[in-house]
């Protein structure tokens, strides 16, 4: 499902100021996952990217992030994403 709408409720919650009401969808949102992964566990299947391929290491991203970004790349590393 598109994230936009997973989190909509949550989003609108904040905008508004309703923060319990994006408390409330937030925790809702997490269980649900929890509940999916747990799932998942039991049946010894994972959760499959549709539209992304995962890597071992993306140098071209690890470049950009750590010229445009120096204050997050550092606590990156520091981190352990390096």
């Amino acid at each position: 499902m598109e994230s936009r709408r997973v989190w909509r409720e949550v989003a609108d919650g904040i905008r508004k100021g309703d923060f319990e009401t994006a408390g409330i969808a937030k925790s809702k949102l997490e269980n649900e996952q929890r509940a999916k992964r747990k799932q998942e566990k039991e049946e010894g299947t994972s959760y499959r990217l549709q539209r992304f391929k995962p890597v071992a290491s993306d140098e071209e991203c690890k470049s950009r992030f750590t010229t445009f970004c120096p204050i997050l790349a550092m606590a990156g590393a520091f981190l352990g994403y390096r």
